[in-house]
């Protein structure tokens, strides 16, 4: 009888090329898995100049240490917007009767558009490869994603982009007006023209749609990235 002609029938062989290349097998499906795993999604919300905000993050990140840092960075910008709001404020009112409160000039929309794009900086600082940041219904995009446009089923996908969405009232009914640019002041400054315009004052190849009671007017470029409404 041959020494070891017993196992060499029954179970894995434990050295020599099979081992190497079950080795080497292992490995690349180890990697293969790793490759195709998603990234982890970790989401930080909280209340921010009176409305909501929210952060949704794809990568591998110190989720404890970075809240910190937005909470931080979010007390200490909205710090700033509201001195800035408060000064002018006082402006507007220097000539009016003494302990009289003047409303602010900047509607808060303004201030949660310039907190999206302080928002985007900071992650972009820490780090952040693929972010969505929102405060107050205002998208930016860091990355792909797919969002819902405000008010409506239909989606579309940010590339590196912010969304902002107007709503009005006319005789015939509320009107909606959807902008999407590089960043959300940019986007809430096209939305501000388009709606003192009625919402025709918009360029052609911009990105943008307006809905109203009696139909939908939205340029090429929105057409071609707006999907159909889901059932």
């Amino acid at each position: 009888m041959i020494e070891g002609s017993a196992q060499e029938t029954t179970g894995l062989v434990r050295r020599g090329p099979a081992l190497s290349l079950l080795g080497g097998l292992l490995a690349v499906a180890l990697l293969l898995a790793a490759c195709g795993r998603p990234l982890p999604e970790q989401r930080l919300q909280g209340v921010v100049l009176d409305t909501g905000y929210h952060l949704t993050l794809h990568g591998d990140l110190d989720t404890p240490r970075l809240g910190v840092a937005i909470e931080s960075e979010l007390a200490r910008q909205a710090a700033v917007w509201s001195r800035f709001v408060e000064a002018q404020a006082r402006w507007q009112g220097a000539t009016r009767l003494p302990g009289a409160r003047p409303p602010s000039p900047w509607p808060p929309v303004l201030g949660h558009a310039w907190l999206v794009d302080r928002l985007h900086e900071r992650l972009l600082a820490e780090g952040g490869e693929t972010f969505l940041v929102e405060v107050g219904g205002i998208r930016r995009g860091r990355g792909a994603w797919p969002v819902a446009l405000p008010g409506e089923d239909r989606r579309l996908t940010l590339e590196d982009e912010a969304l902002v969405s107007l709503v009005w009232h006319e005789p015939d009914g509320p009107h909606r007006l959807s902008v999407v640019a590089d960043g959300a002041l940019a986007a809430l400054a096209l939305a501000w023209r388009g709606r003192a315009a009625g919402g025709d004052g918009l360029s052609h190849p911009g990105t943008w749609v307006v809905t109203s009671p009696t139909g939908e007017r939205l340029s090429e470029a929105m057409a071609a990235r707006l999907g159909p409404t889901t059932e």
